[in-house]
Parts: C-alpha cells; sequence; structure tokens
C-alpha cells in the first residue's frame, strides 16, 4: 500500500503467505488449507489437520468472540460442529456411533509438545439420521491426575436423562465441591449409597 508500508500480504514460505499490520503478523494461510491466527510467530502448529486456529503467546487472554446485534430477539450466534461421514462431494448417512462433533482441551508436555487432553465434550448420534431421527447423546470426559488416558463421567442421553459414572464410597460419582468424599455413589446392580 502506497502510504502504509507495514501494513500488507507477504510470503511467509513455499506454498504459504501472510497478512500483516503495523508490521506484526495477523493471519497465515498454509499449503494444508489451515488458517492461523496469532500476534506473535507465523507457524502452523497442526499442519496435518485442516481449519483454523488462534495462537498467542502471554498477554491477554485468546478466544473465539462472536458478536451479534441482530436488533430484536435472541441472538443467532452459533458455532457448528458438523460430523457427516464421507467425503464434501458425497456425504453419507450419520449412523448411530458417529462423532457429530468434539470439543477438547490440550496444553503442553514438559518438553513443550502440544498436546491433546482425553477430556472432552463429545456429541455423538445414537440412530441412523434422516429427516425425521436425529438421536444424539453428549458425552463429558476427563482425565484423572496421573494418567494420561480419558474416562466418561457425565452422559446426557438421547432421551433426557443424566448419567453419571459409578463412583465409590471415597470418590461418588454425584457430590459438592467443598465436600468431595460425600454424595452418591452405586454400589452395584440397582443400589445406590
Amino acid at each position: 500500500m502506497n502510504n502504509d508500508t507495514d501494513c500488507g500480504l507477504y510470503r511467509i514460505g513455499t506454498n504459504s503467505f501472510g497478512l500483516a499490520t503495523a508490521g506484526v503478523h495477523l493471519v497465515g494461510f498454509d499449503a494444508n488449507q489451515n488458517a492461523v491466527f496469532g500476534h506473535t510467530a507465523a507457524t502452523f502448529l497442526s499442519s496435518t489437520r485442516r481449519g483454523v486456529e488462534i495462537v498467542r503467546d502471554g498477554g491477554t487472554a485468546t478466544g473465539l468472540f462472536m458478536h451479534h446485534a441482530s436488533g430484536a430477539g435472541s441472538p443467532n450466534n452459533a458455532i457448528i460442529l458438523s460430523g457427516c461421514p464421507g467425503t464434501l462431494a458425497a456425504p453419507t448417512v450419520t449412523q448411530s456411533g458417529n462423532s457429530l462433533g468434539i470439543i477438547v482441551g490440550g496444553g503442553c508436555a514438559v518438553n513443550g509438545a502440544l498436546v491433546n487432553s482425553k477430556g472432552a465434550i463429545r456429541f455423538l448420534a445414537t440412530e441412523t439420521w434422516s429427516s425425521t431421527a436425529n438421536g444424539m447423546k453428549l458425552s463429558f470426559e476427563t482425565v484423572p491426575n496421573t494418567t494420561a488416558t480419558g474416562a466418561i463421567v457425565f452422559v446426557l442421553d438421547q432421551s433426557g436423562q443424566a448419567l453419571h459414572s459409578d463412583g465409590t464410597a471415597s470418590l461418588p460419582s454425584l457430590s459438592f465441591i467443598n465436600d468431595t468424599n460425600t454424595g452418591f455413589y452405586r454400589v452395584g446392580a440397582d443400589q445406590i449409597a
């Protein structure tokens, strides 16, 4: 731009380019169809995936922010996860057990490697889908300390039931924030304590 030389497109590397404002990298696009938003290095953290990443070193929190001024009625902001089997050109019918989407938390190991946790909220189909049948459930998973193995701790099923893990006497599945060893747990078939 004639009067703004530190704002515009630039080449990051082979098959990738970026957009900078005020001489600072803002967003980059790579050959794997990733779009990475960030205020630091123009690198692509998940080169084997396709999607959008938001990256920031330090400073204020990073997030995905949506604002919709609808004037009247309820806002229409949404994050939509859609897991259709097949391809975009030839999608197939969603079957029972198919993943419809996953929200996953991740962090970094001691060596700085990005680790995707097994802790997640999963959206799962519970029947073969049609225009009149879209059964699904939500599964909430956490990772106990000193392990890297996820465990389902809570399910909201397709009939509206809230299903908890069994729990134990010392760690009941339904408990209290300020008294975690007091609550309800499943002793055995048709028994609670």
